[in-house]
This record gives C-alpha cells, sequence and structure tokens, in this order.
C-alpha cells in the first residue's frame, strides 16, 4: 500500500474510533435520540468536479478529464460592513443573538448560523460556522470555540462576538491569511438560561462544565453531538476567573497532545506581545471538563483560557476582552498551519 493511502486509511479509522467513543460515552449516560434536538450536521461533500477539455496539440478530438480550476475564496465582501456586536456588561442572549443570526443574512458566502437546540429555559444554543466564500470546511482546518459555559462570566461572549468580527473583516495581512485557511465554528453562549440571569450554572443548577461525560444537560449533550460531528483540528473553550477564586491568573491550559501544548504557548506569546500576561500549561485531571473530555478521553486538542473578571474595576474588562483576543488569534494561527 502506497504511504499516503496508508495514512488516510489510519486517520479515517481513527475518526471512525473517536466517533464511536463518543456515542459509547453518550449511551452510557442513557441519553435518548428523542430527548436531542436535530443538528443539520455537516455533510461530506464530493471531491471538486471534473470538467472535459480538448488537447490542442496531437489529437484534437480526444477528450481528458481535468480537475476543474479553483479560484482563490475571497474572504472580505466589499460593499457589506458589519457593525460592532453589542457592547452590555451582561452580555446577553436577548442582546447577542439578534447580531449573530444577522451576519448570515450579510454574508450568506461566508456564515452559516447553526440553532444547536433549545435550553430547558427556552432559550436556543446558537453557532456560526464560517468559511472563506463558497468553501466547505472539511477542506479547510477546523477551529471550535466554545464561549460561556458559565453564565456570570460575560466577557468570554464579548471576547468570542469580537473575534468573530475580526475574523471576518480584518484587514490585517496576517489575520487574512489566516481566516483564508480555517474554518470557524464558534459558540459565543453555551449556557443561553445562565447568561440570561448572570448566573453560573443551567437551569437545571448544573455546572456544565462538570458535565462533559455525565451529560445531565440538554446544552452539554447537544454541543458534544456536533462538536462530535464537525471533526475539529482544535477546541479553545474560553472561560474567566471570578475574584473569589482561588487560582486567578490568566492562562491557557493544554490537552490532549503536542499540538495543544503548541498553541497554548502560542496564545500565551500572542496575549505577552500586546501586552498582556497569560501562562500556557498542560495538566492531567477531571476529565468532565470539556477541554480534558476531549483531550484525554479522545485526543483532539483542545484549550481551557481563563482570562478574570473583576466588574468595578478600571480598564479590566477590556485587559479580559484583550487577552482572550489575542489568545483565540494565537490559536488560529497554530491550527491553520498544517
Amino acid at each position: 500500500m502506497h504511504f499516503s493511502s496508508f495514512r488516510r486509511t489510519a486517520r479515517s479509522r481513527a475518526f471512525l474510533w473517536c466517533g464511536a467513543g463518543l456515542l459509547s460515552v453518550l449511551s452510557a449516560s442513557e441519553v435518548r435520540a428523542q430527548q436531542l434536538s436535530p443538528l443539520a450536521a455537516p455533510a461530506l461533500e464530493p471531491p471538486a468536479p471534473l470538467e472535459e477539455q480538448q488537447e490542442e496539440d496531437d489529437a484534437p478530438f480526444a477528450r481528458v478529464r481535468r480537475p476543474a480550476r479553483i479560484t482563490r475564496p475571497a474572504l472580505i465582501v466589499r460593499g457589506v460592513p458589519i457593525s460592532a456586536p453589542p457592547d452590555g456588561f451582561y452580555q446577553t442572549p436577548e442582546e447577542i443573538e439578534p447580531w449573530l443570526l444577522d451576519l448570515s443574512r450579510l454574508r450568506p458566502t461566508q456564515v452559516k448560523t447553526r440553532i444547536l437546540g433549545a435550553t430547558l429555559g427556552g432559550n436556543r444554543i446558537v453557532a456560526l460556522e464560517i468559511t472563506p466564500s463558497g468553501v466547505s470546511p472539511w477542506k479547510l482546518r477546523r477551529l471550535a470555540v466554545l464561549c460561556r459555559q458559565h453564565g456570570n462570566e460575560p466577557e468570554s461572549s464579548a471576547s468570542g462576538a469580537r473575534f468573530i468580527r475580526e475574523f471576518l473583516t480584518s484587514s490585517e495581512p496576517k489575520k487574512r491569511a489566516v481566516a483564508q485557511k480555517t474554518a470557524l465554528l464558534i459558540v459565543p453562549i453555551a449556557n443561553p438560561d445562565g447568561a440570561a440571569l448572570y448566573r453560573r450554572r443551567t437551569e437545571e443548577n448544573i455546572d456544565m462544565n462538570r458535565d462533559w461525560g455525565p451529560f445531565r444537560t440538554q446544552e452539554t449533550r447537544v454541543l458534544a453531538n456536533w462538536i462530535g460531528a464537525w471533526r475539529p483540528h482544535l477546541i479553545v473553550d474560553v472561560h474567566q476567573w471570578l475574584p473569589k477564586d482561588r487560582q486567578n491568573e490568566p492562562m491557557a491550559e493544554a490537552s490532549g497532545g503536542a499540538l495543544a501544548r503548541r498553541t497554548a504557548a502560542r496564545m500565551a506569546q500572542n496575549s505577552a506581545r500586546r501586552g498582556y500576561a497569560l501562562s500556557a500549561r498542560s495538566r492531567w485531571g477531571l476529565d468532565t471538563l470539556s477541554h480534558r473530555f476531549w483531550g484525554q478521553k479522545f485526543k483532539i486538542p483542545a484549550i481551557l483560557l481563563e482570562t478574570r473578571h473583576r466588574p468595578g474595576v478600571a480598564g479590566a474588562r477590556e485587559a479580559a476582552i484583550g487577552t482572550s483576543l489575542a489568545a483565540l488569534w494565537g490559536a488560529a494561527e497554530t491550527v491553520s498551519r498544517k
């Protein structure tokens, strides 16, 4: 067998094993299929169509089949500006969701809105899938970003929304090059019930980020199904330390191997260049946290990103958002490199 064919076969088996493992985890948690909202999971697309071309020299009537020419995708659509995201302190679903839904109307070839499911409190879990115009995510490096698993960490949503806007509109050559190579799946508010009330836990009074594996909440179930179907190369889970937390220094904690550790280091470097302190570390531990669930159980590189939530402290909000934004670009830069 040719070496490249062997690598493709091994990779396919690895993905099948990961999917089977995830399904077994969900079955062990006795999650019934009818409890899950139907998901419009991305479908694998066929290769580029072949077009027939005529040889011009020796065989004027012979037809050969060649891959259709693919033009370079244009990320920036001129003349369609995107407004700044809502900047309120609480970053509630009522504030954020209309802005998210409007993006797919303004940039229909780049932005797809995914309604992943509904919560017990009646809120929707909204994700955006962003790619260069007309390009399938399966042809790109895929980055999944979760924000706001804890409803009382509002800057995580604010930084996610700003990252979306920069990903779509930045004129910086380096950022544009990254966005050309990367598909982004981002959930700005993973816990909309908690976010609506500025409360850490879900409507069921469950800490979402201790529920990856038990899957007692609708939120973790639908997110696990979607992320598993989307097959990201990297996952970043955005959080904030609260004032009473014993450990509250900003950090990027890696789980899932060398790429995760390299990404955490890059996130710290990117933040430092912009004047923000962020430490990089790797730790094995409780695997019901999102990043460890994916990293330890399925070997999908995942990062826990923590900044500091300090209400009432001058400049603290912008520092938290700036740190997360710099770190997210560091993650995108790393994952965009094959």
